[in-house]
C-alpha cells in the first residue's frame, strides 16, 4: 500500500522523416535569342555646301531634298521563333509559388485622407477668395 512503482518510458522518441529534396538543375538551359543585325558604321547624311557664284545673276532656287529611303526595307510583322530539335530532353521547371507576407504589402499611410482634406480646404479658401473680391469690388465702385 505504501509502495509507488514508477514506470521508465522506454521507447525512442519518435523523429519525423525529412521530406526528399527536389532535384534543381544547378544550371538551367536558356536558348539565347538572336540577335538582330546591327550595321558596322551608321550613315549621316552631310548637308551639302552652296556654292558661291562669282559673278551676280540669277539666283537658283535651292533642290528640294528628299528624304532617303533605306535601301533594304524594313520586315515588320515577322517573328522570330528559335528551332529546338525533336530528340532534346526539355526538363520542366516548375515555378514555386511564394506565400506573400504582410510585411512585403505597403503600409497604410493615409494618403486617401490627406488628399480629401486637401481638396476641402482648397474649396474652403477659394469661396474664402470669391468672397472678400466681391467685397472689394463693391468699396471701391462707391
Amino acid at each position: 500500500e505504501g509502495q509507488q512503482t514508477i514506470e521508465e518510458d522506454t521507447t525512442p522518441p519518435i523523429v519525423p522523416p525529412t521530406p526528399p529534396t527536389p532535384e534543381v538543375p544547378s544550371e538551367p538551359e536558356t536558348p539565347t535569342p538572336p540577335t538582330p543585325e546591327v550595321p558596322s558604321e551608321p550613315e549621316t547624311p552631310t548637308p551639302p555646301t552652296p556654292e558661291v557664284p562669282t559673278e551676280p545673276g540669277k539666283p537658283i532656287p535651292p533642290a528640294k531634298e528628299e528624304p532617303k529611303k533605306p535601301s533594304k526595307p524594313v520586315e515588320q510583322g515577322k517573328v522570330v521563333t528559335p528551332v529546338i530539335e525533336i530528340n532534346e530532353k526539355v526538363k520542366a521547371v516548375v515555378p514555386t509559388k511564394k506565400a506573400q507576407s504582410k510585411k512585403s504589402e505597403l503600409p497604410e499611410t493615409g494618403g486617401e485622407e490627406s488628399t480629401n482634406n486637401g481638396m476641402l480646404f482648397g474649396g474652403l479658401f477659394s469661396i474664402l477668395g470669391l468672397a472678400l473680391l466681391r467685397r472689394n469690388k463693391k468699396n471701391h465702385k462707391a
